[in-house]
């Protein structure tokens, strides 16, 4: 039987996992706090943004998550707190107001494709504060740099598919 760290480094570095790991932790309780913001109101906007727009403004955001590992995660943890919290808000009033049915075809169709990018991309920036906290050596080199790119491919790929199916699907 694997053991644990094992396991770890076959499916990925273990700076990076441990990365994962603390930014679903921090969206998690982000958004925990946001769904208990009780009373506020949300209107559904069906207004219609090309799916280029939606794209790019999610590749804008994902390459500022994982270009915030240069601020030690400091930026990419503010900016997820920030928006999962918002999602959180967000999410509790739109169940509230309009029902599981609306919740799923606005945010959670969509949303499967786009949060999955916002933790990757978000764990990139985090990577050399687990390097910090880990007390590994901080190392800025080319394993680094082949992360981000492949985990901004992988954002590329998802985020094309989550402007896709909110533009034909969950803004209909």
């Amino acid at each position: 039987m694997a053991s644990l760290e094992n396991l770890l480094n076959k499916i990925s570095q273990k700076t990076y996992a441990v990365s994962i790991m603390l930014t679903i932790g921090v969206t998690s309780m982000a958004t925990l706090i946001g769904l208990n913001i009780f009373g506020l109101p949300v209107t559904i906007n069906n207004q219609k943004i090309s799916m280029q727009n939606i794209f790019l403004h999610n590749i804008v955001i994902s390459l500022i998550l994982i270009l915030s590992v240069f601020t030690f995660g400091i930026i990419s943890n503010l900016l997820l707190i920030y928006n999962f919290f918002v999602f959180g808000v967000k999410t509790r009033a739109l169940l509230e107001q309009y029902g599981l049915d609306a919740l799923t075809h606005k945010v959670l169709i969509h949303g499967v494709f786009e949060i999955p990018v916002m933790i990757l991309t978000g764990a990139v920036g985090s990577y050399l504060l687990v390097q910090k906290i880990t007390k590994e050596s901080i190392k800025i080199n080319f394993k680094l740099f082949k992360l981000m790119i492949k985990i901004f491919i992988i954002a590329i790929i998802l985020s094309a598919i989550a402007a896709y199916i909110e533009v034909n699907f969950s803004m209909k």
